[in-house]
């Protein structure tokens, strides 16, 4: 996983996200995960989850699933500090991330990395 620390809590719309050319390195589906305390992780939405392979580039939109007609994962505005992206499948090599970002807007516009704290990341498995 990989993820944004804030000062303030912050609630997270939209990510995007350019992964490995390679689709070894890839990860075909996402959690968007929210913590307050860094411990006690919850989901917020998931991408991918119909079937639909997340592949090289992708903006990760909050009813991208919905749309592809699978069950509503939609849940109530949800303000935190910390907020990742994991992997939901267990990949034969590390996963490669080029570059990340969350939005506080669906259009994928209003970038919240300028008010982050600290990235952090797994050194093994989501």
């Amino acid at each position: 996983w990989l993820g944004l620390e804030f000062l303030d809590s912050v609630v997270v719309r939209c990510v995007r996200i350019l992964q490995n050319p390679r689709t070894s390195q890839q990860c075909p589906s996402f959690a968007l995960e929210y913590s307050d305390d860094g411990v006690t992780w919850s989901q917020r939405h998931e991408y991918g989850a119909s079937g639909l392979t997340i592949g090289e580039e992708a903006q990760l939109e909050a009813d991208m699933d919905e749309k592809l007609s699978v069950e509503e994962v939609f849940v109530e505005e949800r303000y935190a500090s910390l907020w990742k992206v994991a992997c939901m499948e267990r990949l034969e090599v590390p996963w490669r991330i080029r570059e990340f970002d969350f939005f506080d807007d669906e259009a994928c516009s209003n970038s919240l990395r300028g008010g982050a704290l600290d990235v952090f990341q797994s050194s093994g498995s989501s």
